[in-house]
């Protein structure tokens, strides 16, 4: 929203001259940020696979999940337990 406030207030100051430029620097950050959070969610995605193909035989075959860290007070197993 910033940019686009910012490119409108450039288009009133220039009385309707072209702002080509102005504009290319202004959509340069937007999309700059843009591909920043591609990139963090790229590295979740990464993440989210690489654990997937760690673990697949306990995804796959219902193996133990012994990776998982116990709760606190070491109750989870069983109240999963009892809750199955």
């Amino acid at each position: 929203m910033a940019e686009i406030r910012e490119l409108t207030a450039a288009w009133a100051d220039c009385a309707g001259q072209p702002v080509g430029s102005h504009l290319t620097e202004v959509l340069h950050r937007p999309r700059e940020r843009s591909r920043q959070r591609i990139a963090a969610q790229q590295q979740i995605l990464d993440r989210i696979e690489k654990f997937e193909a760690e673990h697949q035989a306990d995804l796959v075959g219902g193996g133990a999940v012994s990776y998982l860290p116990a709760p606190p007070g070491g109750q989870g197993l069983a109240r999963a337990r009892r809750l199955a």
